[in-house]
């Protein structure tokens, strides 16, 4: 059946519908009750770039679908399913364009009444999901280093909790705090400052797993997750491999800078089951680490709320 035969036999052939279909500001398809496509506008050209040569009675809109959409997608835009609502679905999906490029699409289907067909519109919504993204991403990176920031690290240890709770398993946190880092500030300059915590940001992702998560809390004071350890020993290897990662210096503005950590560590459950139970039990043993002398380590232990509460709240000492 040629286009024009096809246009009529859906009772739209006047200049009005024409006008209509090539120019309502979207791609439009007419699917058949198999899927197959009968007509298509210069819209669809344009955002799939198929001619309409190509596709018309020769391809199945499900065809550019994204493989990872096909299944879903097919089977909730079949003609059983569309023609059964009698009103028009609507979805967020993936097509796949002639240079495989994925897209963002807007579709929404509907039966043509006193048909076996339906019409589809296609609405590229690829800038405005990539704009999403990028606010989500700012929402929930830290700006200086890139790392997660406290409200993603919040997301991963209550989704991390969740796990260790199912699988009856342990896992970690353990706050890190830069030693004197202010004296860097006053000496070198803020900007200085900035780049020797984006350079202990890498280097601290450098040495853990991808399964854990290593975030900035804000200022000079970092934090990791450790997720499903084995023993409580290694959460204190990791401590020991961060400590001894320290003794290399940092590259900064032309300078070496020597920088140690204070580490704090908390392991679920032994030490807290939910999360502000264990940042803060980390907190304290943090604390103590640097009441010991800096430079070193600590597994929180129920004794260290009596020896720092009354004090760490009220007078922290110089980190």
């Amino acid at each position: 059946m040629t286009r024009k035969k096809k246009e009529e036999a859906l009772g739209k052939s006047s200049p009005i519908y024409r006008n209509i279909f090539e120019n309502i500001g979207a791609a439009i398809l007419i699917i058949e009750q198999d899927a197959t496509i009968s007509l298509v506008n210069s819209e669809f050209e344009k955002l799939i770039g198929f001619s309409r040569e190509e596709v018309e009675g020769n391809r199945s809109w499900v065809e550019f679908l994204a493989q990872d959409e096909y299944e879903r997608t097919k089977a909730d835009f079949s003609f059983t399913s569309v023609s059964s609502q009698n009103v028009p679905i609507s979805r967020e999906t993936r097509f796949v364009d002639r240079q495989r490029n994925v897209r963002d699409i807007h579709l929404t289907i509907t039966k043509i009444p006193g048909t076996q067909r339906m019409v589809a519109s296609l609405f590229d919504i690829t800038e405005r999901k990539r704009a999403e993204d990028t606010i989500k991403e700012m929402a929930y990176r830290d700006p200086l280093t890139g790392l997660p920031n406290r409200m993603l690290f919040n997301d991963r240890l209550s989704l991390a909790l969740a796990r260790a709770h199912r699988n009856r398993a342990k896992l970690a946190v353990m706050l890190l705090d830069l030693d004197r880092f202010k004296d860097i500030n006053d000496t070198l300059g803020h900007t200085a400052g900035d780049q020797l915590l984006h350079k202990v940001g890498d280097r601290l992702a450098s040495l853990v797993r991808k399964s854990d998560t290593v975030a900035r809390m804000g200022g000079d004071e970092f934090i990791l997750l450790l997720s499903e350890i084995a023993r409580i020993q290694d959460a204190s290897k990791i401590a020991e491999k961060i400590l001894h990662a320290f003794d290399d210096p940092f590259s900064v503005t032309d300078r070496e800078i020597h920088v140690t950590p204070s580490i704090g560590i908390a392991i679920y459950p032994a030490n807290g089951e939910d999360a502000d139970s264990l940042m803060r039990n980390a907190d304290i043993a943090m604390y103590r680490a640097k009441e010991l002398g800096r430079n070193n380590y600590q597994c929180y232990a129920p004794a260290m709320n009596q020896i720092r509460l009354p004090f760490m709240y009220m007078t922290k000492p110089n980190r």
